[in-house]
This record gives C-alpha cells, sequence and structure tokens, in this order.
C-alpha cells in the first residue's frame, strides 16, 4: 500500500474543514496547534516500528498540514491589508 494517499488526502480534506474553522476561531490557535500536531507525528515516523504505525502518523501529518494554510492566509490579510 502506498503512502502517498495517506498525507495527501487528509491534507485536502483538512483545508475545506480548516478555512471554515479558521473564520470562527482564533488564526494563531489553529497555527500553533497544527505546528506542534504535525512536529509530533512528523517526530513519530522516525520513531515507527510497523508500517500501520507510519501510515497513522502521515494521516496525521497531513491532517496538521491541511489545516496550516488557511491560518496562514488569513493571517498574511490580516497583516497586509490592501491600500
Amino acid at each position: 500500500m502506498a503512502l502517498g494517499p495517506a498525507s495527501t488526502i487528509p491534507l485536502i480534506v483538512a483545508g475545506f474543514i480548516a478555512g471554515a474553522v479558521a473564520e470562527r476561531v482564533s488564526r494563531r490557535w489553529i497555527l500553533a496547534l497544527s505546528v506542534v500536531v504535525g512536529g509530533l507525528a512528523t517526530a513519530g515516523i522516525g520513531l515507527a516500528t510497523a508500517y500501520w504505525m507510519i501510515f497513522g502518523l502521515r494521516f496525521l501529518s497531513g491532517l496538521a498540514a491541511g489545516f496550516l494554510y488557511p491560518p496562514i492566509m488569513g493571517l498574511l490579510a490580516d497583516y497586509f491589508p490592501e491600500k
């Protein structure tokens, strides 16, 4: 079984969900939580001893990455408004 879809599919799905959540919840908190969860999941991949562990951690890492992009774009729009 391929590992590519294990992170790509959750990244795409989480992007849609994160866009809606980022409009209602603090973008900074979503960003911080995504970085922490993604970092821990990525570090866990290095410690995994079985294929299913790698697959699950890649899934979690993709989910965290999907939650990164919408808050980042929203924060950039807030910090650099149109003139």
